[in-house]
């Protein structure tokens, strides 16, 4: 098995369990998450947490020797699949947390950006190396790391071929805290995805869509995005019992609706 799945209260955590192959990534890999989504999206969870085992590698992306039995013009299709599964994953209801335990490169750290959110370790290190084998990102990481860092930072990344440690990833805002060890990442991120599952499901996916529709310049188009949003969230059930429950001076109990 190159993955496990362990679940929590109200989400799981999904771990690469490859650390002897720099956590590679397989075709087992993306099955395994496609059906961690299908099962945790059709139960109405609220988070996932993807992480990976070892101190050395979150993952150093695609196994090459994975693709060793396609032919050259079957892995554009292994591409799309992938860039597809991390495009849903992106756009998911579940709030995601990438718990980054070492090197991110390639696929690795296309797989984390795809994430709602990124905690790494000190430890860690970062790379879109593509470039040096004459190929780019394949799994949607021109668009991901633009979207994050900016055009000029994320094409100084994928063409240079720079690795960036843990503080310079910080400070370029492609994670959002840095631990210690790997073993307060997982622990920060599963912490951080537990605090977000309380609040108003309603309330969180309007977030994730006004955030989407958001440009380099504000403008009417993001504007009128979060009115329609806010028209639409004052007129739940959720925005009637969150403003109960704090006049009532109560926990809320929010249903999704």
């Amino acid at each position: 098995m190159d993955f496990t799945v362990e679940r929590k209260e109200g989400g799981a955590v999904f771990t690469i369990t490859r650390p002897e192959r720099l956590n590679a990534l397989t075709r087992p890999v993306w099955d395994g998450l496609e059906s961690c989504l299908d099962t945790l999206e059709s139960e109405a969870a609220r988070f996932l947490v993807i992480t990976a085992q070892g101190e050395r590698a979150f993952s150093a992306g695609t196994d090459l020797k994975d693709n060793a039995g396609l032919a050259w013009d079957q892995r554009p299709a292994k591409n799309d699949r992938v860039r597809n599964l991390l495009l849903r994953l992106s756009q998911s209801h579940l709030f995601t947390v990438a718990a980054i335990n070492g090197l991110a490169y390639g696929g690795g750290l296309e797989f984390a950006l795809a994430c709602t959110m990124r905690i790494c370790a000190s430890t860690a290190k970062f790379s879109m190396p593509e470039i040096k084998l004459a190929v780019i990102p394949s799994y949607g990481g021109t668009q991901f790391l633009p979207a994050l860092v900016g055009r000029a930072r994320a094409a100084e990344l994928m063409l240079t071929a720079r690795v960036l440690d843990a503080q310079q990833a910080l400070d370029w805002g492609l994670v959002s805290y840095v631990t210690d060890t790997p073993a307060l990442a997982l622990e920060r991120a599963v912490a951080v995805a537990t605090e977000v599952a309380q609040y108003s499901p309603v309330a969180y996916r309007s977030i994730q869509r006004c955030i989407a529709a958001a440009g380099d310049v504000v403008d009417e188009r993001g504007m009128s995005v979060e009115a329609a949003e806010v028209r639409e969230v004052l007129a739940s059930e959720d925005s009637k019992e969150g403003v109960a429950a704090f006049v009532e001076k109560r926990r809320p109990v929010f249903k999704g609706r």
